[in-house]
């Protein structure tokens, strides 16, 4: 990505710098004229767009090098230098004697404005940068070549053809910076651009495709696609190896009977790996996928064709897409595509066509009819091996999803391995399969033997020397006969057994405390519960029902928030980025707690020190547990009075946006709105979503005031709600009787003439993560006496006016430059809208809706700064009408603005 991002800013830099010799040397050719009318005059509208787009283009946040960086601030300087003077330009001003409109001609502005010093400065300026450009260009290229080609191979590996392409492609990628470079080196500044212009498109066409084929492959994934897969505890020791080696086992043990390895070379089908709760069948998918005999096996059975795999893991603890037939298909998707990505064209037909679709959201059909397309294809040079854990935790249909991967599974080029609980659903549908199963708990014996011995020596349980003691051995057997083939069981044993040896139990001690634990998990975990200290019992009560609540597993720095005398510390704290060396012995004091205190019930994912690893419980089953109704009452009357387990989530998560990031900006806060948004989504209560969007608002507006010239345009989340439609939050924000009526008004004219385009039912933590938070894919529609009355009737009941003059405002334009509005609308809205809330804000008080609200706004311990969040670029009839004064045609993508 930072080779991507080195040429995309290179590109960047040379057009602005070739645009600005061109435009500075015209202006000192004219200023040597007496009269200038014999050039061709530029109209100020085009420099200003194209100006305009050239300082955005430089001013973005590239990830390269420090030198090229230098090169780009030093090219923003002069833009910023230039952009001055056409906003001078459009202040009224006399030439030679008459009145001069905002549009005259650029170079007999440019002549009355700077002087000649100036230009000369200023040129020489472009000068010097366009030497240092040819000298960096040709020492940067070969490392942007190879950053390319090294991300691009990590993507794609073992794919030879595809990367013989790929290298193809940018060897003239490479061979057309040098031209460039030369040009640079050589080109005068009156000569045409034409040469480098044919060059360009020569290398156009592939870096279009290479870049379409990337943003649809990051469009398939989301960030927790490979953290069920990370969680999951690695098998212990040589445990399961015999998987692999079962036909040459004794015939008297009964592994022995294990066909898998045969089913992976020769097989072909489904094949279900079954098992009780805690017998490890996570633990054993991910030993076979990452075990290297797999892989062979596979190849074996794919030879001579390519051989493709994808796995997924469902975590009912994760998030949506980690429990959701659409994580599944676009998670298996994405491995295929990524290893195949001459079929993204065919299966993706419409994003690839598209302008504007490639890095969009996928939807469930979607992602349906991708995978009925590649079903549908000619796959006779490659074979497809799927490896799917954990079906029981699909949060879904379970015959739904089982009829897909059966479907999947009668191909000749496929082969799916599945893990699940020994479900009725899956016994009567898999289950009757011919072509293989393994009943896990029957067969780890031995290895639960081997576990438990290990486990007991490595955490100091028995000295090495009572390995060959017969109480040694009685001990370990009845551990193993007890367990029943459930590794969990045995790790809760273990743990239990440490409290012993503190006290120097001999063995015969250590097998009473043993004979104390019950069989049963549930029985087991209640008592883990019971036996916490009591002087912990209040905040593992608020810690556990807040895990609980939480949506996803949180990270281990929302549980070091979780964890002050405050658990809604995150809402009041002010924003304030935390040193590494603090914020790192906050997570290790965290992790420590969390292990001393709860008994291990709560472990972290990973032994890193990462402030983003995940904390789960301990298993599954202890969350199941967890929620039932006598655990719940035990919790909660532990918990302290009226205690919130939701707003100490959102809390927690604030914490960590406001001590993690350097600035406030809206994606930072993206998936704590994405929490508060599902839980008023299940409680049908959005209060306190809207109230974290106010705190949210304020936080980022305290450190990005808007302008002055802004203030006709409401906040930013109240921006987003108008754009979007999310009319609750809008009469939440206009109840509390804060906006001004132009305010009011832009909102009515929005909800009278625009329309939205496809991704406006977007939640506002979609508009935030996708870039387009404020509804930005919105433009003006025509006049078809049609629209919501009854927002409409809302915002005239609290002070809204329709009057011409007050929607021209708000438009942001006047009757005669080009937006005159349809004479007929103040009148039509009147006589649509029942006549008993068409009422000034005077005379109509705040809506009922909304009477009991608070206002958020006074809590938050943040001082309020009245200016929306960032510049906002809307679609006009004409093209895209900016609030800085200047127009452009066409699309361009929606960037936050920092004011």
């Amino acid at each position: 990505m930072e080779a991507l991002a080195a040429l995309g800013l290179a590109a960047n830099v040379i057009q602005f710098v070739q645009f600005a010799c061109e435009l500075v040397s015209l202006s000192s050719n004219i200023r040597g004229k007496a009269d200038g009318d014999s050039f061709n005059c530029a109209d100020l509208r085009l420099i200003g767009q194209e100006l305009e787009k050239h300082h955005e283009d430089l001013a973005i946040e590239w990830k390269t090098s420090a030198s090229l960086q230098e090169l780009a601030d030093r090219a923003r300087e002069a833009a910023l230098d230039l952009k001055q003077a056409i906003i001078d330009l459009k202040k009224p001003r006399t030439y030679n004697g008459n009145k001069s409109s905002r549009w005259r001609c650029f170079r007999h502005a440019l002549k009355i404005i700077w002087s000649k010093d100036k230009i000369d400065a200023l040129q020489s300026r472009l000068e010097s940068l366009r030497g240092q450009l040819q000298y960096h260009l040709i020492t940067e290229t070969w490392h942007i070549q190879s950053k390319v080609q090294g991300v691009l191979q990590a993507s794609l590996q073992d794919q030879a053809m595809f990367e013989s392409t790929v290298s193809e492609k940018l060897d003239k990628i490479t061979s057309t910076l040098n031209l460039i470079s030369e040009r640079f080196s050589t080109m005068d500044r009156s000569e045409s651009s034409s040469e480098l212009e044919d060059a360009t498109k020569k290398w156009k066409l592939p870096i279009e495709k290479s870049f379409k084929t990337f943003r649809i492959l990051q469009s398939l994934t989301f960030p927790t696609m490979t953290v069920r897969h990370s969680a999951i505890m690695e098998a212990h020791g040589q445990t399961f190896e015999w998987i692999f080696k079962s036909a040459g086992l004794p015939a008297e043990d009964h592994r022995s009977g294990v066909r898998f390895s045969s089913w992976l070379e020769q097989g072909s089908g489904l094949y279900w790996i079954k098992g009780k709760p805690g017998s490890g069948k996570s633990t054993l998918m991910k030993f076979l996928e990452d075990h290297a005999t797999t892989g062979e096996l596979l190849t074996q059975w794919a030879q001579p064709l390519r051989l493709v795999r994808a796995s997924f893991y469902f975590w009912s603890a994760g998030t949506h897409m980690q429990k959701s037939l659409e994580g599944l298909l676009q998670s298996l998707l994405y491995e295929i595509l990524s290893n195949c990505p001459e079929l993204i064209e065919s299966i993706c037909s419409r994003r690839w066509e598209s302008k504007s679709l490639h890095s969009d959201p996928w939807d469930l059909p979607e992602l349906q009819d991708a995978f009925d397309t590649m079903q549908s294809l000619t796959h006779s040079a490659t074979k497809f091996y799927f490896h799917v854990d954990g079906l029981d935790e699909y949060n879904g249909d379970h015959y739904m999803i089982v009829d897909i991967i059966e479907k999947l599974a009668r191909l000749p080029s496929f082969k799916i391995c599945v893990s699940s609980r020994p479900w009725n659903v899956f016994q009567h549908t898999i289950g009757q399969s011919n072509n293989g199963s393994l009943q896990l708990h029957a067969f780890t014996v031995h290895d639960i033997t081997t576990f438990a011995r290990d486990t007991m020596i490595v955490n100091r349980i028995l000295p090495i020397k009572a390995l060959q003691g017969p109480e040694y051995d009685q001990l370990i057997g009845e551990i193993v006969q007890r367990a029943q083939g459930v590794f969990l069981w045995v790790r809760l044993v273990v743990s239990s057994l440490r409290n012993g040896i503190v006290n120097g139990d001999p063995i015969s001690l250590l097998r009473k405390r043993l004979e104390g634990l019950p069989d049963d998990l549930e029985k087991f975990f209640d008592l883990l519960m019971r036996s916490v200290d009591p002087v912990y019992g209040e905040r593992m009560a608020r810690t556990f029902l807040t895990a609980m609540a939480s949506p996803e597993p949180l990270r281990i720095v929302h549980y070091s928030f979780l964890d002050e005398e405050d658990p809604y510390l995150g809402w009041t704290m002010p924003f304030l980025k935390m040193e590494e060396e603090s914020l790192a012995e906050r997570i290790a004091e965290t992790r420590w707690r969390l292990n001393g205190r709860y008994k291990g019930l709560l472990e972290p994912a990973t032994d890193s020190d990462s402030p983003r690893v995940t904390v789960d419980f301990l298993h599954r089953t202890l969350r199941d547990f967890l929620g039932t109704a006598p655990m719940k009452l035990f919790l909660e009357s532990r918990a302290p009075p009226n205690f919130n387990p939701i707003k100490a989530a959102i809390g927690a998560w604030l914490g960590e946006a406001k001590t993690t990031n350097k600035k406030p900006y809206p994606r930072h806060f993206a998936a704590v709105i994405q929490f508060a948004y599902l839980e008023g989504l299940k409680r049908k209560d959005f209060s306190l979503e809207y109230h974290l969007l106010d705190h949210v608002e304020l936080v980022c507006e305290s450190s990005y005031p808007r302008p002055p010239h802004m203030a006709i345009f409401p906040h930013g989340m109240l921006t987003a709600a108008v754009h979007h439609r999310h009319n609750g939050y809008v009469k939440y924000r206009v109840s509390l009787a804060s906006l001004s009526v132009p305010e009011l008004n832009w909102i009515l004219v929005h909800y009278l003439l625009y329309a939205q385009g496809e991704s406006w039912k977007r939640s506002f933590d979609a508009m935030i993560r996708h870039g387009d938070p404020f509804g930005c894919n919105c433009v003006i529609q025509p006049w078809r006496k049609s629209f919501d009355t009854e927002m409409v009737g809302f915002l005239l009941q609290n002070g809204a006016e329709p009057n011409a003059e007050r929607l021209h405002h708000a438009l942001g334009c006047t009757p005669g430059d080009g937006c005159q509005l349809p004479t007929d609308m103040v009148s039509f809205i009147k006589a649509a809208i029942p006549c008993e809330i068409q009422c000034p804000r005077s005379g109509c008080g705040r809506s009922e809706e909304y009477q009991d609200s608070t206002t958020p706004r006074h809590q938050q311990g943040l001082q309020h700064v009245d200016q929306p969040l960032y510049n906002v670029t809307l679609l006009g009839s004409r093209g895209k009408r900016r609030h800085d004064g200047f127009e452009s045609e066409g699309e361009r993508p929606f960037k936050f603005e920092r004011r």
